[in-house]
């Protein structure tokens, strides 16, 4: 409809990604999960998944499973900076980083390896969503890691990068 490409990553209420299982994916969209598009020279890396908080949740992770994912995203990110000089301009992941943006109940906690990821690759913009902001907390959507501008995009948010 608008003639762009679309990006997302898996959240802790979707299906499993398979390539077989058309329910599985956002029609018209790639999933990003653990790769990297570059889009007129915009570098996009993506993360899916949340925080495990039930033992049989899909796209759900502990900390040292997320940290063994985010390693997987290494050879592709070093070629990028390599290659343009930089890992990645922009990091889309379901969940927040752990520490930031992070709700009050276990489910709503962030990944630690979405923060050592922000802390090695330094995009510009890490967008996630997940937590959910409200009236009383709406001060709380941007923050700033090093470099890189961490913004809650839930429900939506329209930007101009």
């Amino acid at each position: 409809m608008l003639n762009m490409p679309m990006y997302y990553v898996p959240g802790n209420h979707d299906p499993q990604f398979l390539l077989t299982n058309k329910n599985s994916m956002a029609e018209g969209g790639s999933n990003l999960d653990l790769k990297t598009a570059c889009h007129k020279n915009v570098l996009i890396s993506g993360f899916g998944g949340s925080h495990r908080y039930r033992p049989d949740g899909i796209n759900q992770y502990t900390q040292s499973e997320a940290y063994l994912r985010a390693f997987r995203m290494l050879p592709t990110l070093l070629l990028n900076r390599i290659k343009h000089g930089r890992a990645m301009d922009i990091l889309i992941s379901h969940s927040p980083p752990f520490g930031i943006h992070d709700d009050l109940d276990t489910a709503h906690n962030g990944l630690k390896a979405l923060h050592w990821l922000i802390r090695i690759t330094q995009p510009r913009f890490h967008f996630h969503g997940h937590t959910h902001f409200y009236k009383n907390n709406l001060e709380a959507q941007e923050s700033m890691v090093g470099r890189t501008k961490v913004i809650n995009v839930y429900p939506y948010k329209i930007l101009e990068v």
